[in-house]
Parts: structure tokens; sequence; C-alpha cells
């Protein structure tokens, strides 16, 4: 899983370079100079901050939380690799730009583009840029349980080659 020290998110998900704008921060592990982890944010309202609390959960190392965002198929990482990917990390912050979304059958489907700062274990700092999908199943044509809430239906990063300040990338169309 681990490539040359780096903190494993290449092999969490599919290389795609894509942009961002606007910040959401995610900070908070306990780490030297600051008081603790962040405050717990598990938020499925908007594309966005279903985003920020799977950076939230990453952040505080609540790996199964995280993957609990993704909806069950072919986008979800596999469980038994996902922590891993995550060994070097000691924090992270996301930043997202502007969200498309699509509505299709019942469903509307959103392009959240992000730019992700991970900072290592090693002190180094990773940029990644990429794009996540979500998924909203209307509740009217919600008839049976289990009810289904926003999920992650893809996520996509690759290393970006400029800082975290300036990164920000694009989604390809939503659906």
């Amino acid at each position: 899983m681990r490539n040359g020290g780096r903190s494993g998110w290449r092999e969490v998900f599919r290389p795609l370079g894509l942009a961002a704008l606007l910040v959401v921060s995610v900070l908070g592990t306990t780490r030297a100079g600051q008081a603790g982890p962040a405050p717990f944010l598990d938020d499925r309202s908007t594309p966005e901050a279903l985003i920020a609390s799977l950076y939230n959960a990453i952040d505080r190392q609540e790996y199964l939380r995280a993957w609990s965002y993704y909806a069950e198929g072919e986008g979800r990482p596999a469980w038994d690799d996902y922590p891993a990917g995550f060994a070097q990390t000691r924090t992270v912050t996301v930043k997202t730009g502007a969200v498309t979304s699509e509505g299709a059958a019942g469903s509307v489907y959103s392009n959240v583009p992000v730019a992700i700062r991970a900072e290592t274990r090693s002190e180094t700092t990773e940029v990644f840029t990429g794009c996540y999908v979500t998924r909203f199943v209307e509740p009217g044509n919600q008839a049976a349980p289990p009810y289904v809430p926003l999920q992650i239906v893809k996520g996509e990063l690759s290393p970006a080659k400029e800082s975290f300040e300036t990164a920000a990338g694009t989604c390809a169309d939503p659906g």
C-alpha cells in the first residue's frame, strides 16, 4: 500500500486531475501545538457537507465512519485496503469547488471538485485534486427500509503539481 512514504491517497482513489475553489477546513487531529481533535462532524445535508464529513472522519482517524459515506457498489473502496491507505496521514484539509448537479430518475447526482492537503507523519505535505460524485435518492422514492441518505458513489484523486492554496480542478458532467 505504501509508495515511497506517500500517504496512500493514490492507492485509495483512481487518478484524475481536477479543480477546487471553496474552502472547507477539517484540520484537527491531536498534534503538537494544538489542543485536540476536530469537533465531530456528520452532515449529509449537502454534497459539500458530506465531503467535509468524510474528511473530518479521516482527520479524526475514524476510517469506518469515512468509509460508510460511500454507497455500496463499484465506486466504494475495498474496506480491507481503506484504513491502510491513511497509515502515514497525520492531518487532512479539504476545499471544494462549485458543485454541479443533475437529476435522473428520482435521484440527484452531484459532482464535487476537491483539493486535498495531506500532512504526513513524517511532516511532509502532499496535495491532491479530484472529484467526488454524490447521489441523493429523493425521499419520496424510498418506500421501504433501509432509508438511503446522501452518499458518495465515486471518488477520484491524483497528485497535484500546484500548492494547496492554488490547487483547483473540475469535474466531468454530473451522473
